[in-house]
């Protein structure tokens, strides 16, 4: 199931060396993120979509679209881990090497809970840019 999420983020950007997917699921809240590495340079979403020439307006359209698809596939994700595992996932992250087709990923089932210095975007931004 985890190849679903890559292969939704490849038809964002097909030119992306890496592929970085976050989602987190905090007491029923999810959140979902990703961005890419192009030309060994880590970018967000805005910025990639600024490399390729689209406007901020069309930018958010995009990155809506991609989100919303994201978000549906990661409530189904939970549900099926809650099911097989009966456990509660806290957090998924991959990575995936569009050369070499690697996929590595990481979960957590510890409960997360955000405040104010801990924001799930923030986590996200954090873990993001520890990257290479």
């Amino acid at each position: 199931m985890e190849q679903e999420f890559i292969d939704i983020i490849i038809n964002y950007s097909k030119n992306a060396d890496k592929i970085f997917f976050y989602a987190s699921n905090e007491d029923g809240t999810r959140y979902v993120n990703f961005a890419f590495q192009i030309n060994s340079k880590n970018l967000k979403k805005n910025e990639a979509d600024r490399q390729q020439g689209l406007t901020t307006d069309d930018s958010i359209k995009k990155q809506k679209l991609y989100l919303d698809k994201l978000q549906k596939l990661f409530e189904n994700y939970v549900q099926k881990f809650r099911e097989e595992k009966k456990k509660e996932l806290s957090e998924l992250k991959l990575i995936f090497d569009t050369s070499t087709k690697k996929l590595i990923k990481e979960i957590s089932i510890d409960r997360n809970y955000s405040g104010a210095s801990t924001f799930t975007t923030t986590i996200f931004d954090r873990w993001f840019k520890a990257q290479k």
